[in-house]
């Protein structure tokens, strides 16, 4: 697959088309010819799956895996797009979990009529389990994550996408116990509009930043960003109520809000895949840590809001290809005329963190600057 073509005007510069060409503008001008062309260009997207596997250019026949791998890496030492990680993967039905990869697994690459397959030859290190009287213990999870987590770390326990009226109607500081201004870790402060019958005893404490809209209708938010500032314990129910400030990552002022904190446990461990999506979305912001909003050019590893979420079909683990948004430009003879330059491939990004219609994403690798408005595909969309 030439996923670089993707989106380009080659139809109309096709020789195939020189005949067609011609006899349209001896019917048309010119400048109507260009308006059909473009047209027929955007009817060339279509999605095609079973995309040949391409293999690295000096992939091993044997890896050994060591602490400190990720799957993302081990998968581009075989493959030139990790994201065909599981079309090449054999798992063993028998061991629980199979699809999980230790250090000091040998990991082999085979054929099967033809096709590259790998497969684990041999077991390295794996978790052991302490038995007590009351419980199992897992000591330790060995199993290498799918990319660096301290990349991800600081977006998976602060900022968060919420509704307007979530934010809005939720709990609110009023005051301190000591009329502090400004309350810091270990501070009491007081909390009004929490429910009595409330059960949860642990919060994030957020403010309200920016909106989010949809690119296509500017009409629908797609969600507000509620910047994380700290959480804490609630110590004491009432109205108001008394909550201990546990954690503070920036000055918590009166009128914060209070969000209940989600105590899941976020999966390092998920298999990267192409995403499924046949939509094509686009690069709402980027943020440069958990606490504000960044800069318009992104990088690799910077993370990324796109306009996709779960109610899209997108999932934890799916990479979508980023391209480059090509230009509007006028056409240097037919001056009357604009032409759209092709889009470029500028990378790929890995999903993380979903929500309803936005999710976040790190850029795994760029070739070039990416911008926020940047297109984002499916590694499965083509050009006829």
């Amino acid at each position: 697959m030439k996923t670089t073509a993707l989106f380009s005007n080659t139809l109309c510069l096709n020789t195939k088309q020189d005949n067609i060409k011609s006899y349209l503008k001896s019917f048309y001008p010119y400048s109507i010819f260009l308006i059909l062309c473009l047209t027929l260009n955007s009817m060339q997207i279509v999605y095609a799956k079973g995309d040949h596997i391409k293999l690295a250019a000096n992939y091993p026949d044997l890896y050994t895996v060591v602490k400190g791998d990720t799957l993302w890496d081990i998968s581009g030492k075989f493959l030139q797009h990790p994201w065909q990680w599981p079309e090449i993967w054999e798992i063993n039905p028998q061991i629980k979990n199979p699809h999980l990869i230790y250090p000091g697994d040998e990991l082999a690459l085979t054929f099967v009529d033809g096709q590259p397959r790998i497969r684990r030859v041999s077991n390295g290190l794996r978790p052991t389990y302490k038995l007590s009287p009351s419980k199992r213990i897992k000591e330790l999870n060995l199993a290498i994550p799918t990319i660096e987590l301290e990349k991800i770390a600081p977006f998976l326990t602060g900022n968060r996408i919420v509704r307007k009226n979530e934010l809005k109607k939720a709990p609110y500081i009023v005051g301190t116990s000591e009329d502090h201004l400004i309350a810091a870790t270990g501070y009491e402060v007081y909390v009004k509009n929490l429910p009595l019958e409330n059960k949860s005893y642990r919060f994030g404490i957020y403010y309200m930043g920016k909106s989010y809209t949809n690119p296509d209708n500017p009409k629908e938010i797609l969600g507000y960003e509620a910047i994380y500032q700290g959480e804490g314990d609630l110590i004491r129910k009432g109205s108001p109520a008394t909550l201990r400030i546990t954690k503070a990552k920036a000055e918590i002022l009166n009128g914060s809000r209070l969000l209940v904190l989600n105590d899941e446990q976020f999966n390092s461990n998920f298999m990267p895949k192409a995403a499924q999506t046949k939509k094509i979305g686009r690069i709402l912001g980027s943020l440069t840590s958990g606490l504000q909003s960044g800069v318009n050019n992104v990088s690799a590893t910077d993370v990324v809001l796109i306009n996709f979420g779960y109610r899209d079909g997108i999932e934890v683990g799916d990479v979508l290809n980023v391209y480059r948004k090509g230009k509007v430009i006028a056409d240097p003879v037919m001056k009357s005329t604009k032409i759209r330059l092709p889009n470029e491939f500028a990378g790929n990004m890995l999903i993380f963190k979903t929500f309803k219609k936005i999710s976040y994403a790190i850029v795994m690798d760029a070739n070039q600057v990416i911008k926020i408005g940047d297109l984002a595909v499916s590694p499965y969309m083509v050009q006829q």
